[in-house]
């Protein structure tokens, strides 16, 4: 409403107000009605239509039905339902007809081009309408059980049969009830030819998962138990594999990607098996993150972890674990990983802590880094409690880290030539006050062999940390030799 008390709103054409009024559930976008004589009718043509949000857990499903069908029954008769998004707040077999049936009046009387299904079911089986895999016009479909416990139970080799025209599924909580050799040929350009966005979470009865969708260009598989896994996308740009392979002993992994430019592995469990990475020379980001079993980490174990690392070989900025760094850790690479990474100008670090088991890690790294340009340290807990090597030639000999950094000077200084910035942050509760001596110890080596060093940032999130005895430990350090005349120290408090 403007000063004179014009309203600018209702004068808008009806294509802006309905694009409007699709921002809100149906239920807050049908009383709208009583505004004026101009808005009477709107919602009634609104093209999306989303009956998931609004309802509090207190309005039965007797009540949300009846809505629902007083809404699709008003509709005005030349409007199209472009989005339409419902669920089942029960698990009753009266529920789910009248789910199908809303399904099957939205498609036969309108182009709709999108459909999601939120369904509250105790481990039941739900099968699309027919009416829906016949869609010409459907171009996504998410299919996702609500209930934290409960999966959709789906035969997908017969439910996606017709959906040729789909360019985005999400499967959510689902249970492949299909067999094994159906399911491995289910993502392919035979079913899903113009598929260009993926989405797997939390789903069962797909341990052998193939995806080879030649027009892909988004993938994410969230905490599917997996054992083995083939991608093969030429279109690939975005790849998140987060929390699989949780009870393999072994796991199988082959990419090809050539196009690919984010690349997530996290929280995945470190196996043995053979991993193959074949991605982009232009990719642009990667945050790899392996789980270790207890502290079981075999040769076997060790080179498929170095597999997956080579294959990232041209990545540009990597972020990379704890987990990471202890298994390079345990064996010695004299001149870094078997293929540098050529274009890597940001390293980032994440641990919980940092110790001398994390050094070795490091120092390879470090060499296989050769234009690297900022390393950041993120330490969210400075405590380096049995700080051991972890490395038998190490351990055994009983080398000191100021030891093992003077054998390491020599390889290590032409790898720090293009070093520029380091950002070490250490984000411990406020009560371990110290700076570890391992972190110490690194600074240390970084200026003493950074002879393009021109930012050295230390950081904390506790305004604590600025006092004694961090003040003496930056004393120590601001005297340490440097090989760069021109780089400045900074102590920073970092916001949250």
């Amino acid at each position: 409403m403007s000063k004179s008390g014009a309203d600018r709103i209702s004068n808008l054409p009806n294509d802006i107000l309905y694009q409007i009024l699709s921002l809100l559930p149906v239920k807050y976008t049908a009383r709208t009605s009583v505004l004026s004589r101009r808005w009477r009718y709107l919602w009634t043509c609104v093209p999306v239509l989303d009956f998931c949000a609004g309802f509090t857990s207190e309005v039965d499903d007797a009540k949300r039905m009846h809505f629902i069908t007083t809404v699709l029954t008003r509709r005005q008769e030349n409007s199209n339902i472009k989005v339409f998004r419902i669920g089942s707040e029960e698990s009753r077999d009266a529920s789910f007809q009248f789910l199908h049936d809303c399904i099957c009046w939205v498609v036969q009387h309108n182009q709709v081009e999108e459909i999601v299904l939120y369904l509250k079911i105790v481990n039941g089986r739900f099968d699309l309408p027919l009416c829906v895999c016949e869609s010409d016009s459907l171009r996504s479909l998410t299919l996702a059980a609500t209930s934290g416990f409960s999966f959709l139970r789906v035969r997908m080799a017969t439910t996606t049969i017709g959906l040729r025209s789909l360019h985005t599924l999400s499967l959510i909580r689902v249970n492949f009830l299909d067999n094994r050799d159906l399911v491995m040929d289910l993502f392919s350009d035979s079913t899903f030819p113009f598929l260009e966005k993926l989405t797997i979470l939390i789903c069962r009865g797909i341990r052998d998962l193939k995806i080879s969708c030649s027009r892909l260009e988004y993938v994410r598989v969230f905490r599917t138990d997996l054992f083995r896994l083939h991608i093969c996308g030429m279109r690939l740009k975005n790849l998140d594999v987060v929390g699989c392979f949780v009870n393999a002993t072994q796991s199988f992994v082959d990419i090809f990607a050539p196009s690919l430019q984010t690349f997530r592995w996290k929280h995945n469990y470190l196996t043995t098996g053979k991993y193959l990475i074949q991605i982009s020379p232009t990719m642009r980001t990667s945050d790899v993150n392996f789980l270790v079993q207890g502290n079981d980490i075999n040769m076997a174990m060790t080179c498929v972890a170095v597999n997956l690392l080579c294959g990232l070989s041209h990545v540009q900025q990597l972020v990379l674990s704890i987990d990471t760094l202890q298994v390079l850790s345990r064996i010695y690479f004299e001149d870094g990983l078997p293929n540098s990474f050529v274009k890597l100008q940001t390293l980032e670090i994440q641990t919980e802590g940092f110790g001398k088991r994390e050094i070795p890690g490091l120092t390879c790294l470090l060499k296989s880094s050769p234009i690297l340009h900022t390393l950041k340290i993120d330490i969210s807990n400075g405590s380096d409690q049995n700080d051991v090597w972890n490395n038998s030639l190490l351990d055994i000999t009983k080398c000191t880290e100021e030891q093992y950094w003077e054998s390491q000077a020599q390889v290590l200084s032409p790898s720090l030539c293009h070093l520029r910035v380091v950002k070490i942050v250490v984000a411990s509760y406020p009560m371990n006050l110290m700076i570890p001596e391992s972190v110490i110890s690194v600074v240390r080596v970084l200026l003493q062999h950074g002879g393009g060093l021109q930012d050295m940032v230390l950081g904390s999130y506790h305004p604590t940390y600025f006092r004694d005895p961090w003040k003496d430990t930056i004393g120590l350090i601001e005297g340490f030799p440097r090989a760069s005349a021109k780089v400045k120290i900074s102590i920073v408090l970092l916001a949250d």
